[in-house]
């Protein structure tokens, strides 16, 4: 049995704080809640957003969503 992709992702990437914040966002049901999920684990981890962290949310967000209409 194959592991989902964001279990897989947040092995690989599990030293990295906003690829795990951008992977819990993603599961938020509209972009715009994932981008406020986002900047409130970003600032919970003392951590600050730019505008490149928000391109890589959506794109993420959008491949999730895709996932979940796929299956």
């Amino acid at each position: 049995m194959s592991r989902p992709l964001c279990y897989t992702l947040l092995m690989i990437m599990k030293d990295n704080d906003t690829f795990k914040n951008i992977l819990l966002a993603c599961a938020e049901e509209t972009l715009r809640d994932a981008q406020v999920a986002f900047r409130q684990l970003q600032h919970a981890d003392g951590r600050g957003t730019t505008e490149s962290d928000y391109a890589k949310l959506e794109c993420n967000w959008y491949q999730s969503l895709h996932r979940r209409y796929q299956d």
